[in-house]
């Protein structure tokens, strides 16, 4: 067990039976996990103390990623690299510390993050990856997995919690928000298409972007990373959130709306790519309903945003009162450029 002195954490170092002489850096990039890279004789790791209030059964999330990165190693169409979950002293795949704290620990990949891409091929690249990774996936059964997070990107259960935030959210709030509110309700009909379209479910990773992407020195993805909320879904969500985050032109809480819309260009890589990593796994059904993906999504995070702003922004971190009403409002903008620029060209 080692201490870092200026946060009183301690790591579980032997437990993952690595000697007490290594190099520990923290990893502060993360919004989830406490994450440390350890290096124990040359080898690296990725420790992690697992946030179990975000995930409350982290013993599925763990079951889940063994499943899944077990399938994938046995794949040889597979050409990235899989994220491998080192075992304990005791031969388990976590490690519970005397606080009742949850301990992950995983063979390092060498490879580096990027915080910007907004060239064609390596949009079109990084798509290609999350395709290649739903085709290894879809021979695995959905059944096999848990739901880490209930209604993820379930279209009943945000528009649930949306009108739940209309009747009980800050009347304060409401009442400047009517603008945005009112919008959410004209493009119900996005949600109900995409719910009654009644998709079958696969495996799906459920955040898919940049950030979520290892590049090796050539710049080429090599890895897809953060396997937390791996479970059962639509592969038109992972696209549509590859939309949102990659080919947006400014970030989802730039405030200057009128500098928002869909980059064209980057979408059509996107697409291209996706199609091409998925190959054949796409059902003609899915196929033909790709670019309700992004719509879905784009509008899911507006009213979650607006939604939480509405409850007095309990979930999202904010940096001002108004926040996470920016953030609904720049969603906006988006899907009305999508509708515009992609849905209606």
């Amino acid at each position: 067990m080692q201490t870092i002195s200026d946060q009183m954490i301690e790591l579980p170092i032997e437990a993952f039976g690595m000697s007490n002489d290594v190099k520990i850096k923290e990893i502060v990039d993360g919004l989830v996990h406490r994450t440390y890279l350890v290096t124990d004789d040359r080898i690296k790791y990725i420790l992690q103390r697992v946030n179990t209030y975000v995930f409350k059964q982290a013993d599925q999330v763990i079951s889940n990623i063994q499943k899944v990165t077990a399938h994938l190693q046995k794949d040889h169409s597979f050409t990235l690299q899989v994220p491998q979950l080192k075992q304990s002293i005791d031969g388990k795949l976590s490690h519970t510390g005397p606080e009742g704290d949850l301990w992950r620990c995983f063979i390092y990949i060498d490879g580096s993050t990027l915080d910007h891409l907004d060239h064609l091929e390596g949009a079109k690249e990084v798509a290609s990856a999350f395709g290649q990774f739903s085709a290894a996936l879809s021979s695995l059964s959905p059944d096999s997995l848990y739901y880490t997070i209930r209604g993820f990107h379930n279209p009943k259960d945000r528009l649930d919690q949306f009108n739940f935030a209309l009747k009980n959210g800050k009347s304060d709030r409401i009442s400047v928000s009517g603008e945005q509110i009112d919008f959410i309700k004209e493009h119900q009909y996005i949600a109900d298409k995409i719910n009654n379209l009644k998709l079958p479910l696969k495996i799906t990773h459920n955040d898919p972007k940049l950030s979520n992407v290892l590049f090796n020195g050539n710049q080429k993805p090599c890895a897809i990373i953060d396997l937390d909320t791996v479970m059962p879904g639509t592969p038109l969500n992972d696209f549509g959130d590859l939309v949102r985050s990659m080919s947006a032109s400014v970030p989802e809480d730039h405030a200057n709306i009128s500098e928002v819309f869909i980059k064209k260009d980057i979408y059509q890589a996107l697409e291209e790519g996706f199609r091409e990593g998925t190959g054949e796994t796409l059902n003609l059904q899915e196929s033909a309903n790709l670019s309700l993906g992004p719509a879905y999504i784009i509008y899911e995070q507006a009213m979650r945003f607006l939604t939480d702003y509405l409850l007095g922004d309990i979930y999202y971190r904010i940096q001002s009162p108004e926040h996470n009403l920016i953030r609904s409002k720049n969603q906006i903008a988006l899907l009305q450029s999508f509708i515009v620029r992609i849905l209606n060209d």
